[in-house]
């Protein structure tokens, strides 16, 4: 069988694959079925390719959402919460592209990975903002990757809100006791989510995707919703519904100074080259229960 390369091939591909589980994919190339199997781990993504590449399955089809009344409530309490998480601005903080700059240098002089979170993460996916507007976000808030990273950073050193990952033994009840990881603040706030490497990256600031950005607050909501008052919180058509809202303000273009001063470092398939970027750090979600128990540890709320 003759082999085709599959990047010289990207504008040829026809809409099928075929034995997902088994990694076999099935392309029309000029006419004639080619299959090509590709070794890839069980848990890695459908949409994605070998070598970085994206397999489109065909047009996308998009369909309204019927969302109930009980679900529109879901979603604007899942918004609501989502602004009240907005952590408080602290005095004497960098800001905008200037304090991107601060801490990509410190993480690279400390040999660390960390990932932008926070409202600057958000505001930085819109083509049309200007440097000047991203220094009205005046928290630039990293997570810094790892297990236990206490004392890597002073607190709130060169005026950024550093995250840092805590591993701790923790009681569930008087019976059970289990391992936790989550991220603290020199406030002594958590996060009610957490973050874990795929593939290994190189120190310094990367900064996350839009649709993660979007699946983070999404994560971080359900966290700390009360599924008892809004159990519908945890249907599809909420999930979306709460997406479509976000990506309201979330756009899917970088903005342009944000672009060209972290190039090479934007987790994001638009703008990285390979997946072993794009797809590098993915979002653990924390249930009620797990953020009940952790919770228990924080020291001053939000």
């Amino acid at each position: 069988m003759r082999k085709i390369h599959p990047r010289k091939s990207m504008g040829k591909l026809g809409p099928a694959c075929l034995g997902p589980f088994l990694g076999l994919h099935t392309f029309i190339v000029r006419g004639r079925r080619k299959v090509f199997l590709f070794l890839r781990n069980m848990d890695y993504n459908l949409d994605h390719m070998a070598m970085g590449m994206r397999l489109k399955l065909g047009p996308e089809i998009k369909q309204k959402l019927e969302i109930g009344p009980k679900q529109r409530i879901a979603i604007k309490e899942m918004l609501r919460l989502r602004l009240a998480l907005r952590h408080p601005e602290l005095p004497e903080m960098k800001s905008g592209i200037e304090g991107l700059k601060m801490g990509h240098k410190i993480l690279e002089e400390r040999q660390k990975v960390g990932i932008l979170v926070g409202g600057l993460s958000e505001a930085v996916w819109n083509g049309k903002r200007t440097a000047e507007e991203l220094t009205q976000h005046k928290d630039v808030d990293i997570m810094i990757l790892g297990k236990n990273e206490t004392g890597i950073v002073n607190k709130f050193e060169g005026g950024i809100d550093w995250w840092l990952p805590k591993t701790e033994v923790l009681e569930v009840s008087a019976a059970q006791r289990l391992r936790y990881t989550w991220w603290e603040n020199g406030n002594g706030v958590i996060l009610s989510f957490g973050i874990r490497e795929r593939f290994e990256l190189k120190p310094g600031l990367y900064i996350p995707g839009p649709n993660w950005v979007i699946q983070m607050r999404e994560s971080e909501t359900l966290a700390r919703l009360s599924h008892t008052d809004f159990p519908e919180a945890s249907d599809y058509e909420v999930s979306e519904g709460f997406k479509n809202a976000m990506k309201k303000e979330v756009k899917s273009t970088l903005a342009p100074t944000i672009a060209e001063e972290f190039k090479g470092r934007i987790l994001s398939d638009a703008y990285a080259d390979t997946y072993q970027v794009f797809d590098a750090v993915e979002i653990e979600e924390f249930s009620p229960s797990s953020w009940q128990v952790i919770s228990r540890k924080m020291t001053r709320s939000i």
